[in-house]
């Protein structure tokens, strides 16, 4: 129940690393969030995490890894495709569509914040 838990808010904050530059898009910086964590890059992805998020993983005592491991099937996302972006100010949603190596998918929405002028992955819907 935990991981499951862990695995929707972690894929719902879906942290995007090193990406988060003011001139990125929100649906950039998710994409590069997911796919930077599907390569097991989580301290790099974790700097894409919306504050909220961060701190929620740590009230409960998981790891990025342990969230993100689930999400990306273990590493096997094939690509992410934007569906559609909706931002006004400081909020944002991203709809989006995760391909797997299997050639399974799943459509998926995340709310996305901006934090010192950068767009950063909320919780997952």
């Amino acid at each position: 129940m935990k991981k499951r838990i862990l695995s929707i808010g972690i894929g719902s904050m879906i942290l995007l690393a090193g990406c988060g530059g003011s001139s990125e898009t929100a649906s950039e910086v998710l994409e590069d969030f997911y796919m930077t964590a599907n390569q097991g890059k989580y301290e790099e992805a974790e700097k894409s995490l919306s504050k909220e998020i961060i701190d929620s993983y740590e009230a409960w005592g998981f790891s990025l890894k342990e969230g993100m491991d689930d999400t990306t099937k273990d590493g096997t996302i094939e690509s992410i495709k934007i569906i559609e972006e909706t931002t006004e100010n400081e909020r944002g949603e991203v709809i989006f569509e995760i391909t797997y190596e299997d050639g399974k998918s799943e459509e998926a929405t995340v709310k996305m914040y901006k934090e010192d002028g950068d767009w950063k992955v909320g919780e997952r819907e």
